[in-house]
Protein backbone atom coordinates (compact mmCIF):
# COMPACT_ATOMS: atom_id res chain seq x y z
CA UNK A 1 0.00 0.00 0.00
CA UNK A 2 1.15 3.43 -0.96
CA UNK A 3 0.40 6.31 1.15
CA UNK A 4 1.47 10.13 1.63
CA UNK A 5 2.21 12.07 4.79
CA UNK A 6 -0.30 14.83 3.93
CA UNK A 7 -2.87 15.23 1.27
CA UNK A 8 -1.90 19.31 0.62
CA UNK A 9 1.77 20.51 0.94
CA UNK A 10 2.96 24.03 1.18
CA UNK A 11 5.61 25.39 -2.03
CA UNK A 12 8.92 24.63 -0.78
CA UNK A 13 7.69 22.10 1.48
CA UNK A 14 8.05 18.21 0.95
CA UNK A 15 5.44 15.00 1.39
CA UNK A 16 6.76 11.46 2.46
CA UNK A 17 5.51 8.54 0.32
CA UNK A 18 5.77 5.22 2.10
CA UNK A 19 5.04 1.97 0.97
CA UNK A 20 3.96 -1.36 3.53
CA UNK A 21 3.13 -4.63 2.68
CA UNK A 22 5.88 -5.06 -0.46
CA UNK A 23 8.28 -7.96 -0.45
CA UNK A 24 11.09 -7.52 1.68
CA UNK A 25 13.93 -6.08 -0.42
CA UNK A 26 12.29 -4.99 -3.34
CA UNK A 27 11.24 -2.00 -5.57
CA UNK A 28 7.90 -0.09 -5.70
CA UNK A 29 8.02 2.16 -8.61
CA UNK A 30 5.54 5.17 -7.99
CA UNK A 31 4.02 8.13 -10.48
CA UNK A 32 2.54 11.24 -9.08
CA UNK A 33 -0.43 12.41 -11.43
CA UNK A 34 -2.33 15.50 -10.74
CA UNK A 35 0.29 17.95 -10.59
CA UNK A 36 2.82 19.73 -13.26
CA UNK A 37 6.30 18.39 -13.37
CA UNK A 38 7.56 21.41 -12.81
CA UNK A 39 5.89 21.69 -9.22
CA UNK A 40 7.46 18.68 -7.60
CA UNK A 41 11.66 17.12 -8.31
CA UNK A 42 9.90 14.38 -9.97
CA UNK A 43 6.95 12.99 -11.27
CA UNK A 44 8.20 9.34 -11.33
CA UNK A 45 10.69 7.14 -8.51
CA UNK A 46 11.71 4.23 -6.97
CA UNK A 47 11.00 3.49 -3.62
CA UNK A 48 13.24 0.36 -2.04
CA UNK A 49 11.81 -1.41 0.25
CA UNK A 50 13.38 -2.85 3.86
CA UNK A 51 13.67 -6.66 5.26
CA UNK A 52 10.25 -5.67 6.82
CA UNK A 53 8.66 -4.57 3.14
CA UNK A 54 8.59 -1.10 4.16
CA UNK A 55 10.52 1.81 2.49
CA UNK A 56 10.01 5.77 2.17
CA UNK A 57 10.74 8.34 -0.58
CA UNK A 58 10.68 12.14 -0.15
CA UNK A 59 9.06 14.21 -2.88
CA UNK A 60 10.14 18.09 -2.43
CA UNK A 61 7.53 20.68 -3.66
CA UNK A 62 8.99 23.53 -5.66
CA UNK A 63 8.50 26.88 -4.57
CA UNK A 64 8.17 28.65 -8.09
CA UNK A 65 5.73 31.37 -6.13
CA UNK A 66 2.81 31.18 -9.05
CA UNK A 67 -0.84 31.37 -7.95
CA UNK A 68 -2.12 27.87 -9.24
CA UNK A 69 -5.47 26.44 -8.69
CA UNK A 70 -6.19 23.36 -6.95
CA UNK A 71 -4.16 20.19 -7.83
CA UNK A 72 -4.93 16.88 -6.83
Amino acid sequence: MLTASANSVDEGASVDVSVTGAAANSTVDYTITGVDAADVDALTGTITTDANGEGTATIAVTADNATEGEET
